[in-house]
């Protein structure tokens, strides 16, 4: 697929208007400039077309996992100081097209992040097959796999960012890159990590890492950048470590690590950030970004389906009430979660051959067309905020079940109650059934 551009100038006056060359006129009272996009079919054709966009040869390439973020979210610094894109694959299988790109970029040497559960031995012996040299930078789990990967980096200073959500990550991801600053991983309470440096980054709210962790690192020298949200964390790094204006920054979606984190190597080489839009909205953090700094124009990593024209400040049209409204996004999350009740819980599953509680919101939400990367329930906690008066579709989460902490998750379907995988399948209950509501901790709902 082509990179896409918007032909035109854009008209800031008191009509505030968007008008682009050959497309329709659009009433705005955001900023938006004119932008370009690097997308492709799908998140693996779009790490592709970057590469294409930004390298014309490599010898070293880093593969990343295209649908399990944590082992990826620690990559971009190591790529950028190999000089070398991020493409993506499957679990079991890697697209003809990434072997393609490889042959056209000239590699010699694959580094594989993760371990075997995130790239298979499958996938690796083919790339084996095609290059002189393919390593792979693993540890027992997230924390250790992304420390792997910062003994690589090297650095004496280092980005420390929650490991069950991507957005502080990847906020902070092109600046620590352009840096040489490793990036390692962190529970909210715990530290995860045992390599010590002279500085750290702590980058997103208490919620993501508490005070307790920071003052900890405080002992050597730490300091925290954050927002209100991933929106305005991403702004307090803009705002801190990227003075200049009218530069031209990459934007990618806030609500998916892919594009940012293939994007984030490519804003590296360019010394821009990577700002984040919701798919179908310019949150009111990133909008500041654009105008305080005077940014003249855009370039968005990802297609329509991540970052819409919606996203970038154009004004939805008003759409005249039918006699029978269409069906919303929730309902159709519904009636869709609802289409695997019966199917068996699998501990680790992620497909209708059996899912276990987080799998389940995974599949299903994607199944939807709600794009969701695939985390834990403690993750997904994280992604959302508490909500007092639920509406279906909204999640419901529990506590100290299998396990302390936030440890179970379902949707809520209304009237009190939720789907979820639990037992011994899928099943509905309710939130105030023996059991549930000894555990029921909160309804939320994705920032």
């Amino acid at each position: 697929m082509k990179i896409q551009k918007i032909l035109g100038s854009i008209v800031i006056a008191t009509t505030l208007s968007l008008v682009a060359a050959n497309s329709p006129t659009y009433a705005n009272d955001d900023t938006i400039r004119d932008f370009t996009r690097i997308s492709g079919e799908s998140r693996y054709h779009t790490a592709i077309k970057v590469s294409q966009t930004g390298w014309n040869s490599s010898s070293t390439v880093i593969i990343a996992s295209g649908e399990n973020f944590p082992d990826a979210l620690a990559g971009a610094p190591l790529a950028k100081k190999l000089k070398a894109p991020i493409l993506l694959v499957k679990k079991s299988s890697i697209d003809a097209d990434v072997l393609k790109e490889l042959k056209r970029l000239g590699v010699k040497k694959v580094i594989i992040l993760g371990g075997t559960g995130t790239v298979s031995t499958s996938v690796e012996r083919k790339l084996d097959s095609v290059t002189d040299s393919v390593e792979r930078i693993k540890g027992e789990n997230r924390y250790e796999t992304a420390e792997n990967i910062a003994l690589e980096v090297g650095g004496s200073t280092a980005v420390v960012a929650n490991g069950a959500s991507f957005a502080d990550s990847l906020a902070i991801a092109s600046y620590a890159a352009q840096k040489g600053m490793p990036i390692l991983l962190t529970t909210p309470s715990e530290i995860r990590f045992k390599q010590k440096y002279s500085n750290y980054i702590v980058v997103g709210g208490t919620k993501a890492v508490s005070d307790k962790v920071l003052n900890k690192l405080k002992q050597t020298g730490a300091t925290r950048v954050s927002g209100e949200d991933r929106y305005g964390t991403m702004k307090a790094v803009v705002d801190k470590y990227y003075p200049a204006t009218n530069t031209v920054p990459l934007v990618a979606s806030g609500a998916s690590y892919a594009d940012a984190l293939t994007g984030s190597v490519y804003a590296a080489n360019k010394g821009v950030p990577v700002l984040l839009v919701a798919k179908d909205r310019l949150p009111a953090a990133t909008k500041r970004v654009i105008e305080n700094k005077k940014m003249p124009s855009l370039k968005v990593v990802g297609g329509e389906a991540a970052v819409s024209k919606y996203a970038l400040g154009a004004t939805k049209p008003v759409v005249k009430p039918v006699s029978k409204p269409a069906t919303s996004s929730e309902e159709k999350l519904v009636e869709k979660a609802k289409q695997y009740l019966g199917t068996p819980y699998v501990f680790g599953g992620t497909t209708p051959s059996g899912f276990d509680c987080s799998g389940y919101i995974y599949y299903v939400h994607n199944a939807a067309g709600i794009e969701l990367a695939r985390t834990n329930t403690s993750g997904y906690y994280s992604m959302t905020n508490k909500v007092s008066s639920p509406q279906p579709g909204d999640l419901v989460f529990f506590s100290n079940t299998y396990k302390s902490g936030i440890s179970h998750m379902g949707i809520y379907i209304g009237n009190g109650s939720f789907i979820h995988a639990g037992g011994d399948k899928v099943q509905i209950n309710k939130v105030t059934d023996y059991y549930w509501k000894d555990h029921f901790t909160s309804y939320n709902r994705f920032k």
